[in-house]
């Protein structure tokens, strides 16, 4: 009788125990990577759209004899190419003085900056290897047709 209580006791300790307590996959202890931001969203004409495939250029300048770091920013929907945005801004700079050149391509159709346009760029956060920020505004194309992009923003890591 003693070894049936021994067994049954041994056995109900045993069945007990479940995976999830006493983990035998050490992957599951490491915690997921960071996710790394890269987009670009705004409101066109009043839709949503979202650019999700980034590329980040650096580019050095010399100017009379100083050197400075511009960035060339290019983002459009993945695997679309039909639509894309492409900005200019200094590289680890912030504020709204920052981003000099805006272009919003659609097929063969490039609404710009124009003089005189409404169009701010904001921004916020200027690091070795991220930019962040804000805009909206009107563009024009060469023919004096407007695109309007509200609500816009970007986090870009590279």
């Amino acid at each position: 009788m003693k070894r049936i209580i021994l067994l049954f006791t041994i056995a109900c300790f045993v069945f007990s125990c479940d995976s999830e307590n006493n983990p035998t996959d050490v992957n599951s202890l490491t915690p997921p990577p960071a996710k790394v931001e890269k987009f670009l969203k705004a409101n066109v004409n009043g839709t949503d759209i979202m650019f999700d495939e980034t590329d980040v250029q650096k580019q050095i300048i010399t100017e009379a004899g100083v050197v400075y770091t511009d960035l060339i920013v290019t983002a459009n929907k993945r695997n679309d190419t039909s639509a894309k945005v492409v900005f200019k801004l200094e590289h680890m700079r912030t504020g709204p003085e920052t981003c000099y050149y805006f272009l919003y391509n659609v097929g063969d159709i490039e609404y710009d900056i124009e003089t005189g346009n409404s169009f701010q760029v904001n921004v916020t956060n200027g690091t070795e290897n991220n930019i962040k920020g804000t805009f909206s505004g009107t563009l024009m194309d060469f023919e004096g047709n407007s695109i309007t992009l509200n609500n816009g923003n970007f986090d870009i890591s590279f």
